[in-house]
């Protein structure tokens, strides 16, 4: 179990307006695919609860080189390497059906204490996972975001719905990603995809706070912070290229 891996076939659900794979969509099944390998290493969600812990994201970064549309067959392939002090680094790669590389995704992750809601030692969890130190990484661990010098900024309030939640009760990591692309709105995605996005995570956002959201946009460049009562919860930073209509018969 070096590495994991899930198929699925997109339907209407995990597609936008364009018939293309959702960003959001995107998160949820590299989120999916690490639990799922998680399960079968004896880490999974069933099992930490049973110790009062949860797999919680700090950092993600997901780089696309080209969107698989509605019902097309597509592959996450996932796997860990070394722990980082207290940070679980993972990776993801994205195939379509002839198993060419569509996108590369890394992440940081740690253990949080359900009750305390602070990081864990997570010696123990380790011991669950194998040796991967002879794995290649697609692509580097997940930076900080640059600031955008000369954008224009755009300030939004948004409060957290129902729909934001997940299980572990805070606004899922996914969501981030709906919340970026409604504030770039309907026109810009129309012409344009994300061709990159890291996400840095700094505080959970429950229900009832409120975030203050600003956008800074300079062309094809876009940061989005998000912060909750007078501390950044989040910092994401996306990259739009030009859209891009690829035969997938080729």
């Amino acid at each position: 179990m070096k590495t994991y891996r899930e198929t699925l076939t997109l339907r209407t659900r995990d597609c936008d307006f364009k018939g293309e794979w959702r960003l959001s969509a995107i998160l949820e099944s590299l989120q999916e695919t690490a639990g799922g390998h998680c399960d079968r290493l004896g880490c999974g969600r069933s099992a930490l609860r049973k110790k009062g812990i949860a797999w919680v994201l700090l950092r993600n970064e997901l780089r696309m080189a080209r969107y698989p549309v509605i019902d097309e067959q597509v592959s996450v392939e996932t796997f860990h390497t070394p722990t980082r002090h207290r940070m679980f680094p993972r990776y993801f790669i994205l195939r379509d059906a002839k198993e060419r590389v569509v996108g590369t995704a890394s992440s940081l992750w740690v253990l949080m204490d359900l009750q305390s809601r602070q990081s864990v030692i997570p010696d123990e969890i380790a011991s669950l996972l194998p040796d991967n130190r002879d794995m290649q990484p697609p692509m580097p661990l997940p930076g900080r975001i640059m600031p955008i010098a000369n954008g224009r900024d755009t300030e939004i309030l948004y409060h957290p719905s129902y729909t934001d939640l997940d299980a572990n009760g805070h606004m899922n990591n996914a969501r981030y990603a709906d919340v970026l692309c409604n504030c770039l709105g309907v026109d810009m995605l129309r012409k344009h995809q994300v061709e990159s996005i890291t996400v840095n995570y700094f505080a959970e956002v429950l229900p009832g706070h409120q975030l203050h959201l600003t956008l800074s946009q300079d062309q094809l460049q876009n940061r989005l912070v998000g912060s909750c009562e007078g501390k950044i919860a989040f910092d994401l930073g996306c990259r739009m290229k030009p859209e891009t209509h690829i035969n997938t018969n080729k």
